[in-house]
C-alpha cells in the first residue's frame, strides 16, 4: 500500500534550497507522528511529491486499519496540499492502464458520471489524450450504468504515467494546505476564550510558526 503526498502550491514555487528544507522538515514531521502510532510505514521524500509505503502488512484487516489511520492523520499535518492512496504498476501497454483504472474504480462509478485526468512524464508513443480514451471506453464497457462528464464530474479518475510507471490515484483528500511547522518564527498567541483568537492561532500554525499559548 501507498500514498502519494503532494506539497502545498505555495511550496512548490520557492526557490530550489527553500523547497529542499521545507520538504525535509514535512517529512520529519511525518516519521514522528507515525513513528508514535508504531505504523509500520516509510517516508521517502522525492521532491515533487512524498510517498508512504506500507511495510509488512500480512493481513487485508490490517491493511484497511493502516489506511484509516494514515488517512486521519495526514490530514492534519500542515504543508500538505492533498493526499491519495496510489495503485501502481510497471507501464506495458494501453490496454493494461485500462485494467488497472477498472480494477481501481470501476466499483465506485456505477449511475454515476466520470471523467479521467492523465499526467504523463517521459517519452511514449502515445499522447494523454490516448490512454484517456482507451481508459474510459475500458470504464463504461465494464460499467454500463455508467457516464461521461469531461466538465462536471462527480468521479475525477486521475492517472499519472511517470516514464515507466503508471499511477492510478484513490481518492483525492485534501490537507490542511500551508507550510510545515517550524519553517517559520516561533511565535505566541493571546487566547482570550473567544472566537477571533482561536482562528489567528490556527491560521499561525498552518504558516508554519511554532505556537505558543497564552491565555489571559
Amino acid at each position: 500500500m501507498k500514498f502519494i503526498i503532494r506539497l502545498h502550491a505555495e511550496i512548490t514555487i520557492k526557490s530550489k534550497g527553500v523547497r529542499k528544507r521545507y520538504g525535509k522538515v514535512l517529512v520529519n514531521n511525518l516519521k514522528s507522528i507515525l513513528r508514535q502510532q508504531k505504523l509500520p510505514v516509510t517516508v521517502t521524500w522525492c521532491w515533487d511529491r512524498i510517498e508512504i509505503i506500507a511495510t509488512d502488512v500480512a493481513t487485508t484487516e490490517q491493511s484497511a486499519n493502516i489506511e484509516q489511520q494514515l488517512v486521519r492523520l495526514l490530514q492534519d499535518v500542515p504543508g500538505i496540499a492533498w493526499f491519495s492512496q496510489s495503485f501502481e504498476q510497471p507501464l506495458e501497454s494501453l490496454e493494461t492502464i485500462a485494467e488497472l483504472a477498472v480494477a481501481t474504480w470501476g466499483h465506485n462509478i456505477a449511475n454515476r458520471s466520470f471523467a479521467v485526468r492523465v499526467n504523463r512524464k517521459g517519452e511514449h508513443d502515445f499522447s494523454s489524450q490516448d490512454v484517456a480514451k482507451c481508459v474510459g471506453a475500458q470504464l463504461l464497457a465494464a460499467v454500463p450504468s455508467a457516464r461521461v462528464n469531461l466538465k462536471q464530474p462527480e468521479v475525477d479518475i486521475r492517472l499519472e504515467i511517470d516514464g515507466e510507471t503508471v499511477r492510478v490515484f484513490g481518492d483525492k483528500l485534501a490537507g490542511l494546505g500551508g507550510f510545515p511547522i517550524p519553517t517559520q518564527e516561533t511565535v505566541v498567541s493571546l487566547l482570550s476564550g473567544g472566537f477571533d483568537s482561536s482562528v489567528a492561532s490556527f491560521q499561525l500554525l498552518r504558516r508554519g510558526a511554532r505556537t505558543h499559548f497564552y491565555f489571559f
